[in-house]
């Protein structure tokens, strides 16, 4: 279980214009009155207006079966509230009788965090909450887990990387929550109960998340974005044309136009007649916006580029500036040119 394979939807909100893109399924968000292009947790975010009862993000009026009462699943948003009320953070469910469906929010006049599953208020749904009470101007990081057995110690709410299990106030559920309700994060879809702030990276699996899982997301206050990717070291091992990186020993050829009195153990050494292409980098199929590419020159300095679409556009880069994609896609590649450099470390790292 990894949290790129078991993620069934991610929207990372960084879009400036346009729909919020579902990076990992096919369910866009349509945008409703919300601020675009607001500094976020990680990169950008989308700003939320309670006194504008209509800012949302709707995403889908599919059923998304894979939350229900009788499955797994695990959800998470970043957020800072401008100010603090009883406001959705994420919903699917109904605005009248039964309220059939899901929703993620603050309760309790400002004083707990619940997440509620209905197939009918008061005589089917469970509503496990915790107390919290959060400050205004400050990012925090909720998820919230689910085992599928809609028990008393079934659910736990993190805030901030620390779990809580779940006080369940209401506990009779026996029948489906899913619907085809229009989904909403920030809102509810009639517009009720908006939110007030700013949301970010809000995403969901079809796993209970472990601790260890939500603790990585956290990452220590940073965040944690989809793909879920580390910097990879790629000069573990040079050898006939092909650089390895120690994170899963891939094998990643360039094409070599280079001398062939290079010494390739002593480092990748590229001359006035070619390039260094490395083949495919990223494996995780995820659209890749940005990406960092340092490179340590022994010999020479050198000129690089990134492409994010297979080396169809490549991007003249910065050494060691992260690098903003103005054509994305889903395979990351590097390319060196230079006149007798010799590279002896190369880092793609910050990509996402």
């Amino acid at each position: 279980m990894t949290l790129a394979t078991d993620c069934i939807h991610y929207y990372k909100l960084d879009e400036s214009s346009g729909d919020a893109i579902d990076a990992e399924g096919s369910e866009d968000g349509t945008i409703t009155g919300v601020t675009q292009n607001v500094s976020g947790k990680i990169n950008t975010a989308y700003d939320f207006e309670t006194s504008d009862t209509t800012d949302s993000v709707n995403f889908s009026t599919g059923d998304w079966s894979e939350i229900d009462y009788n499955v797994p699943f695990s959800m998470q948003a970043w957020v800072k509230f401008e100010t603090v009320g009883d406001w959705n953070i994420i919903s699917k469910n109904e605005t009248s009788s039964p309220y059939n469906g899901w929703r993620l929010a603050i309760q309790g006049s400002g004083t707990r965090i619940g997440f509620d599953l209905i197939n009918t208020v008061i005589s089917n749904w469970y509503t496990p909450y915790i107390s919290w009470t959060p400050s205004v101007d400050t990012w925090y990081h909720i998820v919230v887990t689910y085992d599928g057995n809609h028990a008393s110690d079934s659910t736990n709410i993190y805030i901030d990387g620390s779990g809580t299990q779940g006080t369940v106030s209401n506990n009779n559920i026996s029948a489906t929550v899913v619907n085809t309700t229009i989904g909403s994060i920030g809102n509810r879809a009639a517009g009720q109960a908006g939110f007030d702030g700013i949301i970010d990276e809000v995403s969901f699996w079809d796993v209970e998340l472990t601790s260890t899982q939500v603790t990585e997301l956290y990452n220590s206050g940073d965040g944690f974005a989809y793909p879920f990717t580390t910097s990879q070291d790629l000069t573990e091992t040079i050898n006939e044309g092909h650089i390895s990186d120690d994170g899963s020993k891939q094998f990643l050829e360039y094409t070599k136009d280079i001398s062939e009195s290079s010494t390739l153990t002593d480092g990748i050494v590229v001359t006035s007649t070619g390039d260094a292409i490395s083949s495919s980098f990223d494996f995780n199929n995820g659209i890749i916006t940005t990406a960092k590419l340092t490179a340590t020159e022994s010999v020479g300095t050198g000129t690089y580029y990134l492409s994010a679409d297979g080396g169809v556009n490549w991007e003249l880069v910065t050494n060691g500036t992260t690098h903003t994609f103005t054509n994305t896609g889903t395979d990351l590649r590097w390319k060196a040119k230079g006149n007798s450099v010799t590279i002896t470390r190369l880092v793609i790292s910050d990509y996402r």
